[in-house]
């Protein structure tokens, strides 16, 4: 640990809003180790690449999606619970099939996800930090 906490609570925050906002241009996995894993909802733990691969759709049906980085909380042990909400906007495209997740076309969808800006729950999600 560091001797002043602030500035290490800060540098925790700093590196989950870069993972968190390399979602979309593939930059997350610059801050992860190689052997990282992300758990999506509803699907199994897998490589950060693999999730950044499904996110490039999910970018196209929701191109004013922003991630939000909204509590860090360090334990001794490493582990860190992240509170973070995800600020998708409307759909204003296709979105692939991903995983267990069928295709969904944007002229299928009713009118009030082409113009209502969704905000997902606030997740607790826990990352670990070499």
């Amino acid at each position: 640990m560091l001797d002043n906490p602030d500035h290490e609570q800060q540098m925790l925050r700093d590196t989950v809003r870069r993972f968190m906002d390399g979602f979309f241009d593939g930059t997350a996995v610059e801050a992860c180790a190689d052997d990282a894993t992300f758990n999506p909802p509803g699907a199994p733990p897998m490589p950060v690449g693999a999730m950044l691969q499904m996110m490039k759709g999910v970018k196209d049906a929701f191109p004013d999606w922003r991630p939000v980085v909204m509590e860090v909380v360090e334990y001794a042990d490493g582990s860190c619970p992240v509170l973070t909400q995800q600020k998708i906007g409307a759909m204003k495209g296709d979105l692939p099939a991903m995983g267990p997740f069928p295709a969904v076309k944007l002229d299928s969808v009713p009118e009030a996800a082409k113009t209502t800006a969704a905000v997902l729950p606030v997740e607790v999600g826990t990352f670990t930090f070499t």
